[in-house]
C-alpha cells in the first residue's frame, strides 16, 4: 500500500520549511515557558526555553508542514508532580499554545498587508507567501496539536485526569501508535479538511 504525497512546488517547500521553523521556535518556546511557569522548569534545563526552531523542531513534524501545512515539536518532558496545580496546568499550557498560535498568525497576515506596500513586487510576493504559509502552519498546529496523542501537544490534558500519566506517555509503543495516528489523519485528509475550515473561518473573519 502506498501514501502518495500532496504535490508541492520548490517554491512552496522553501515557504513552508520557513514557516515551521517560525511556528516551531514561537511553540516550542511558548510550551516551554508556560510549563515554567507552571512549576515544571525541566524544559528550561533541557534548552526547550529558546526561540531556536532546532532545539523543538521534530522531523517528521517539519515534513508535515511541508506537505500538509501543519506541524508539532518535539514531545515536552513533563514532570506533573512538579507542577503547582497538576490538573490545571496542563489545560493552560495547551491553551497558551493555541493562544500563542492564533497571534503568531494574526501577526503574519498583519504584516503580510505592510509587506506588500514596502516591498518591491517580486521580494513582496515571496514574502507575503512565507507569511501566509506562517499564518496556515500556525492556525493548524494549533488545532490539530489539541489531540490527545502523542507526539501532539494536546497528550498532556491527560495529566490533568490520570495520575502517572506521564509514564504512558514516555512509552515507546505509545508514542509509535500516536505518530502512526496522527499519520492516517494526514493521509486520510482528515486533518486537512478540518485545518481548512479554520482556514476559511480565520481568513474571513480578517477580512481576507
Amino acid at each position: 500500500m502506498t501514501f502518495p504525497l500532496p504535490d508541492v512546488t520548490l517554491a512552496q517547500v522553501l515557504q513552508r520549511l520557513a514557516a515551521a521553523a517560525i511556528v516551531a521556535g514561537v511553540y516550542g518556546y511558548v510550551v516551554a515557558a508556560a510549563a515554567a511557569l507552571s512549576g515544571d522548569r525541566g524544559p528550561t534545563f533541557d534548552g526547550r526555553r529558546t526561540l531556536n526552531p532546532l532545539d523543538h523542531a521534530d522531523v517528521l513534524g517539519v515534513l508535515a508542514a511541508v506537505f500538509y501545512r501543519v506541524t508539532w515539536v518535539r514531545p515536552l518532558d513533563v514532570d506533573f508532580s512538579s507542577l503547582k496545580r497538576p490538573r490545571l496546568a496542563p489545560i493552560v499550557i495547551v491553551l497558551a499554545s493555541v493562544v500563542a498560535m492564533v497571534a503568531l498568525a494574526a501577526l503574519a497576515v498583519f504584516l503580510r498587508q505592510v509587506v506588500a506596500t514596502r516591498l518591491v513586487l517580486t521580494a513582496a510576493l515571496q514574502v507575503t507567501a512565507v507569511l501566509t504559509a506562517t499564518a496556515e502552519v500556525a492556525l493548524a498546529t494549533a488545532v490539530i496539536g489539541l489531540l490527545p496523542v502523542p507526539p501532539l501537544l494536546g497528550s498532556v490534558l491527560w495529566g490533568a485526569v490520570v495520575p502517572g500519566a506521564e509514564r504512558h506517555l514516555r512509552d515507546r509503543r505509545v508514542l509509535i501508535a500516536g505518530y502512526a495516528l496522527v499519520l492516517v489523519l494526514l493521509v486520510s485528509g482528515l486533518a486537512l479538511a478540518v485545518a481548512r475550515s479554520v482556514w476559511r473561518g480565520f481568513f474571513g473573519l480578517l477580512g481576507f
